[in-house]
């Protein structure tokens, strides 16, 4: 996931298929595991949100197009999902947790 995501191919069928699996079986192996395509994607988005969002210079239309989201609304709500605060929010915790008192 993390090699297709920033080219935007990222998909069960390219993921599948670099791992020379069928659709099917890769599905099969992750209920195995016990969790989903979906779910790891998820997964790897929010990881990569929250580093991204510990650089400064990287803005937040750069961070949704980073993480392959159509909109910056629809990364704002599976942030919230994620995290229960805004993207905006979580940066100003991450600037006063910094500042020295």
């Amino acid at each position: 996931i993390l090699t297709f995501l920033p080219s935007g191919e990222v998909s069960q069928e390219k993921i599948a298929m670099e791992l020379n699996m069928s659709i099917r079986n890769l599905r099969r192996k992750l209920a195995q595991e016990n969790t989903t395509f979906k779910s790891l994607l998820d997964a790897v988005r929010k990881d990569l949100a929250l580093r991204y969002l510990n650089v400064p210079s990287i803005s937040i239309i750069d961070i949704t197009e980073k993480l392959c989201f159509e909109n910056q609304s629809s990364f704002t709500r599976a942030f919230r999902r994620w995290t229960h605060c805004t993207p905006t929010q979580y940066r100003k915790t991450l600037k006063t947790s910094n500042t020295p008192t």
